[in-house]
């Protein structure tokens, strides 16, 4: 089978490790691969967005269009009101172009037929996959503790808004005067100016920022850390959270987006409840509960990183994403 897929991995991020490793898994298994045009294709794979002349060549030459989604912008996004300007071109392929439709969870779905508007076509759900041999809870550890007692916390992603950190360090604050003091809180990735100031104003918490972490050393800052945060808003399927629960770290957060499909609450995650739907509108997090939760993870940690791992390998691993992949891409491909 020849798939195209029209996105320039030198961008980097999330969409082009994915394209990346699917890539190599489907040349793996005999089939031909290309991210630039090729005349002869027979699936033309939509990861994010794609130059109108390849879709109006795909349906002139009769060839199937698959579309990937995952998240879309609404009015709290980064956008902001100009969301809609944002979420067109995603609409106008699914509605007019896809022949299926593939969602990285249940609620990417929903938020999808939210933005994009409902529509009547053949559809699957694939999670994001994660390779557990490379994110793994054993393997070298690039972090040391300065002492026996010392836990260390991680969030890793590209930080942009503030509830993406801000949560975070508000519960490690009352987390402090609460119970301890003795940790180290890792955020790994970029973060905005303005967000650098606010994590500047947390003077008595002990973080590190690091904002280059090469991906193949970032299992073993993982591994290093006894628990993940997360506090996302509306996250459709967070590489971030996966790749943490492959190298055996317990998860602390929200029950937010694809989260409660992600994770077992009480097993692998300890997650507060939100209200309402989160686009419109700021939600407040009930930092309370989340210490509460966090305190919790700390009591029963080696329990919960035993579930988390094991989830993983169950079922979030990448040669079964890739398989799921490849089964949708056949079934259409040989249809009539």
């Amino acid at each position: 089978m020849k798939i195209f897929i029209p996105f320039d991995t030198r961008i980097g991020g999330g969409t082009a490790s994915f394209v990346n490793k699917f890539g190599d898994y489907l040349k793996k298994q005999g089939h031909f691969v290309t991210n630039s045009y090729s005349i002869n294709y027979d699936i033309l794979f939509v990861v994010a967005q794609c130059k109108f002349r390849y879709l109006w060549d795909a349906k002139i030459k009769g060839k199937k269009i698959i579309q990937r989604l995952d998240g879309v912008y609404y009015p709290m996004s980064v956008v902001g009101k100009n969301y809609r300007f944002f979420n067109l071109h995603l609409k106008i392929i699914r509605k007019y172009f896809a022949d299926y439709c593939i969602y990285q969870s249940k609620y990417s779905e929903k938020v999808c037929n939210i933005y994009l508007g409902a529509i009547n076509k053949p559809k699957t759900i694939i999670y994001n996959g994660v390779d557990v041999n490379t994110f793994s809870h054993e393997g070298v550890k690039c972090v040391q503790k300065d002492s026996e007692n010392q836990k260390i916390f991680v969030t890793t992603g590209r930080f942009r808004r503030a509830d993406q950190i801000v949560p975070l360090l508000d519960m490690l604050e009352l987390f402090r005067k609460k119970y301890d003091d003795n940790f180290v809180f890792y955020v790994i990735g970029a973060l905005t100016d303005e967000l650098k100031k606010i994590v500047d104003n947390y003077k008595n918490l002990n973080i590190k920022c690091i904002e280059n972490v090469a991906n193949a050393k970032l299992p073993g800052y993982l591994r290093s850390c006894d628990v993940f945060l997360f506090s996302s808003l509306n996250p459709p399927c967070p590489n971030s959270v996966i790749e943490a629960m492959s190298c055996g770290l317990p998860i602390c957060g929200i029950a937010d987006g694809s989260m409660l499909e992600l994770t077992e609450g009480g097993k692998n995650s300890e997650l507060v409840a939100t209200q309402g739907e989160g686009f419109m509108e700021g939600r407040e997090i009930d930092i309370i509960k989340m210490v509460d939760n966090f305190k919790k993870i700390l009591d029963y940690r080696e329990s919960y990183a035993k579930r988390s791992r094991e989830i993983a390998v169950e079922r979030l691993g990448i040669e079964r994403m890739a398989q799921d992949y490849l089964k949708i891409f056949n079934e259409i491909n040989y249809s009539e």
